[in-house]
């Protein structure tokens, strides 16, 4: 008779880092943030890089873009990550393990 129940997981080797966790997922949303922003600006999407270059602070409105996507991709990379590690915990004392039903 098949069981309903989950297979219990394996504990990982070391201790769950949270700062560690969270701060490596924010660098990464950060790096592709930028990129993406570097991709727009590289394609010249709707004439963002001759309207920036045009402008006499063209540093200062590429900065605030670049700063801009950053912080949204940071965010939206961290929270995605965060969400999907303690999907089904049942106690903040091991994320790892919980129901997945």
């Amino acid at each position: 008779m098949p069981t309903l129940l989950p297979e219990p997981r394996a504990l990982p080797a070391r201790p769950f880092n949270g700062i560690n966790f969270i701060v490596t997922s924010y660098i990464s949303g950060a790096a592709m943030g930028l990129a993406f922003t570097l991709a727009i600006l590289a394609l010249d999407v709707g004439g963002l890089t001759s309207l920036i270059a045009s402008d006499s602070s063209s540093w200062l409105a590429a900065a605030l873009l670049s700063a801009g996507m950053s912080l949204t991709f940071a965010s939206l990379y961290t929270a995605a990550a965060i969400m999907l590690n303690f999907r089904g915990a049942t106690s903040l004392d091991n994320p790892r393990t919980g129901n997945d039903l």
